[in-house]
């Protein structure tokens, strides 16, 4: 298995340079004005989330959750053991206009940027910066996880010891593991599709997830960018599968085993795709909000 080895574009210098203050080109200001039109401004649904208890998942069909007011989220009892785990992907540089729950994890699944190959270097490590102080701002989060996606170029060209630099009080996983509040994550910002944002893209990363999860069952939580790797598929035991990428089909739904062309009673992942962008990128969709409690994974009739 080749080791993954992106490009070091970015030295220390130039980091430096341009997290202290962004030295924005004739192009970048143009782009900024056509994303101020171009995406939506404002949040659609008000203060809201989408939120589920694991543990109560019973139907292997129907889409699952309850939209509720953020204020009733932070005010709802969850059991000694659960943990409040709050999924958001594709912000595209409208992360700001969430309403982000009280909650244990904060687990972003990339796209930050939104169009990060039309932005030069410095613009992108700007923005960069500013997300990672929002992240930080969320003081309603215990912890906070981030997998990149094909829109974010520069994360790409960013070693581990200039993400930290970048992202302090994030926990970044490029194809790797964490264990946080007792639950197991595992998290890869691959993903694939015909859009000329190609960060992340490649079978390397492709590979690479698919080694490092494939029959293991000590996963809670597998965090991607797209969906193109699925646990059943490859006898990954996790609890839920969380991914962005695919604006068209965000929510939250039962995904049974199947022998044989029959389904498996208790058998399955609960799939969480994230998107606050919808197909127009506008952010109308919701954080998805899940309490699972820690532990084996149980089987549920």
């Amino acid at each position: 298995m080749p080791k993954i080895d992106t490009e070091r574009a970015i030295t220390d210098e130039y980091l430096h340079r341009a997290l202290s203050g962004p030295f924005p080109s004739a192009l970048d200001r143009f782009f900024d004005v056509f994303l101020y039109f171009r995406l939506g401004q404002r949040a659609k649904t008000g203060p809201k989330c989408l939120y589920l208890k694991y543990s109560c998942v019973s139907d292997t069909s129907a889409a699952l959750g309850t939209i509720m007011d953020v204020a009733e989220v932070d005010e709802m009892k969850k059991s000694t053991k659960a943990k409040r785990l709050c999924f958001i992907s594709d912000t595209h540089e409208k992360h700001h206009v969430l309403n982000i729950p009280k909650c244990d994890v904060l687990v972003h699944m990339g796209d930050i940027l939104f169009c990060g190959r039309k932005q030069s270097l410095s613009i992108q490590l700007h923005k960069l910066k500013l997300f990672g102080q929002w992240l930080e701002s969320q003081q309603q989060a215990k912890h906070r996880l981030l997998v990149g996606g094909n829109h974010d170029m520069v994360l790409e060209n960013l070693s581990e010891k200039q993400l930290e630099t970048v992202l302090p009080t994030t926990t970044v996983l490029h194809n790797k593991r964490a264990t946080i509040e007792g639950l197991n994550f595992y998290g890869s910002p691959f993903s694939s599709g015909l859009s000329k944002n190609r960060a992340f893209q490649g079978d390397t990363w492709r590979d690479k997830l698919i080694e490092d999860t494939r029959n293991r069952d000590d996963i809670d939580v597998l965090i991607t960018h797209g969906d193109d790797v699925k646990p059943l598929d490859y006898n990954i035991n996790a609890k839920i599968h969380a991914f962005g990428h695919h604006h068209s089909k965000r929510g939250v739904n039962w995904l049974s085993g199947d022998q044989g062309g029959q389904r498996v009673d208790g058998e399955g992942v609960l799939s969480v795709c994230a998107t606050i962008m919808d197909e127009k990128y506008r952010p109308s969709n919701l954080p998805i909000v899940v309490d699972l409690e820690p532990g084996p994974l149980t089987i549920r009739h």
